[in-house]
């Protein structure tokens, strides 16, 4: 296994085999995926830029002639190794749920986030970098997990239980057999993944995020927004809609329990 049973209970490394990472074609694909990622203008105050494994990040401005960011207070730079998980700034999705989770800055700061699907983590790593207390990211895939690790240190957060990564089983979710999803509870939610689970995680949001609690979903297309929103009617109401091409983000407040 290259996730042992403990690497749903932080950012421990060292319960991570890194070694089955290291193969050559990992090697080779991050190499490949380094020379071409760009450092990505997510917003005028939001940047992520490529990092490699085991060296000290350098500034975008650094990276590109053409930058012009200035990672000061109030801009967002946001460090990513390539790899295989998703989540380096290029899709429209994650775009979006990144300028929606910089636009709720004043209330996220001091308060939990929970990243549902994380992929690479960036999502999870910006909840923090805009004043999150706590992030629990989740992903079904072991990649991730090892992702969010990688992607974490590479943004100088290293305390542990400021960022939990827990590798779950979408059916045992599903089916309310799984403890740590089930005890989450937290005011902010955010799950960039794709429209079948947003439908079928609906039940187990709506029991995460507290009353009066926000969530955002995306990874759904602008036209199936209509039909995510009446699924999700029942316990949220207040819908936002922010579309960017064909994709699109909806955002809705919990209702009191």
């Amino acid at each position: 296994e290259r996730v042992s049973a403990n690497a749903g209970h932080g950012l421990d490394t060292s319960s991570i085999e890194i070694e089955e990472y290291e193969n050559s074609l990992y090697k080779h694909w991050k190499e490949t995926v380094l020379k071409t990622f760009e450092p990505i203008q997510v917003s005028p105050t939001i940047r992520i830029t490529p990092v490699e494994e085991g060296k000290k990040p350098a500034s975008a401005f650094l990276l590109s002639s053409s930058a012009s960011f200035d990672a000061t207070e109030g801009n967002m730079e946001i460090f990513i190794e390539p790899g295989f998980a998703f989540g380096s700034g290029q899709h429209e999705t994650t775009r979006m749920c990144l300028r929606w989770l910089q636009e709720n800055k004043s209330k996220i700061k001091g308060n939990s986030v929970v990243d549902y699907g994380s992929g690479s983590g960036v999502l999870a790593i910006a909840s923090l970098l805009l004043g999150a207390k706590r992030v629990v990211a989740t992903d079904i895939e072991e990649e991730s997990i090892f992702a969010i690790a990688l992607n974490t240190r590479a943004n100088g957060i290293e305390q542990a239980e400021k960022l939990e990564a827990l590798l779950v089983d979408h059916e045992k979710v599903l089916r309310g057999e799984c403890r740590q999803v089930q005890a989450l509870r937290s005011p902010f939610l955010v799950a960039n993944i794709l429209m079948g689970p947003l439908v079928e995680l609906e039940e187990c949001f709506a029991s995460i995020v507290e009353s009066q609690g926000e969530i955002a979903l995306s990874g759904i297309l602008a036209e199936q927004v209509a039909e995510v929103q009446a699924i999700y009617s029942k316990h949220f109401s207040k819908f936002q809609i922010v579309q960017m091409n064909d994709w699109a983000l909806l955002s809705a407040v919990r209702k009191e329990s």
